[in-house]
């Protein structure tokens, strides 16, 4: 169990919504998003009845479901204090990179808004997880390569940064049209930053000998 101030989520969805173009969970190395619609009437209330579930479900100890309510939440209508919430459920699920992301946007889109004593707790909390985390150099011999971590989109390369992961193993793919897909397991600790490098050789083409 973490510390019991995991469970002071933060209660009020609807502050000022973000901007249309600020969106969570972007890949590493990604495009910054195309503007999108200003979230419906509908898709508000949406949000509204997820994040209360999501209080509630991790309340209960159902950590998992109540970051997937949080998450979709986030979703329909994006808003800075949502992103608390899912960063305290990652926490709790000991999640370290994905918390120290969602606290780091947190304090990036909620700014001067944010209770200098909840930023205070939250920049604690960045110190701490940083010191969990390891981070992974990606490079592959070619650029524009879609790169997985354990499944997971994280982006094209090249990276202008080095990608943040949880410790333990985690298999990198790396793929492209015309080219062998290429694969590298690494086991990693807190503090480690391994450099990986994918050779992606073109594939052979298989020549078809002429008729007769």
């Amino acid at each position: 169990m973490k510390n019991s101030r995991r469970f002071a989520l933060a209660t009020a969805l609807f502050l000022p919504l973000l901007p249309a173009t600020v969106f969570a969970q972007q890949p590493a190395g990604s495009a910054p998003p195309a503007a999108a619609a200003e979230p419906t009437k509908e898709a508000k209330e949406e949000a509204s009845r997820r994040f209360q579930r999501g209080r509630e479900l991790f309340n209960e100890g159902d950590y998992r479901t109540a970051l997937v309510e949080f998450r979709r939440a986030y979703e329909l209508a994006p808003n800075y204090v949502v992103l608390y919430n899912i960063g305290n459920v990652q926490f709790q699920l000991s999640d370290y990179a994905g918390a120290l992301d969602s606290f780091e946007k947190y304090l990036a889109q909620g700014g001067a808004s944010i209770d200098p004593k909840r930023k205070a707790e939250v920049d604690k909390d960045i110190e701490k997880l940083r010191s969990r985390i390891a981070r992974v150099e990606i490079a592959t011999s070619v650029p524009d390569a879609d790169v997985t971590i354990d499944d997971l989109p994280v982006g094209k390369t090249p990276f202008n940064k080095s990608i943040v992961l949880n410790p333990g193993r985690h298999r990198i793919v790396a793929v492209k049209e015309g080219r062998v897909t290429a694969s590298q397991t690494v086991d990693v600790a807190s503090g480690d930053t391994p450099s990986v490098k994918l050779d992606l050789p073109e594939k052979q083409v298989n020549q078809v000998p002429p008729p007769p």
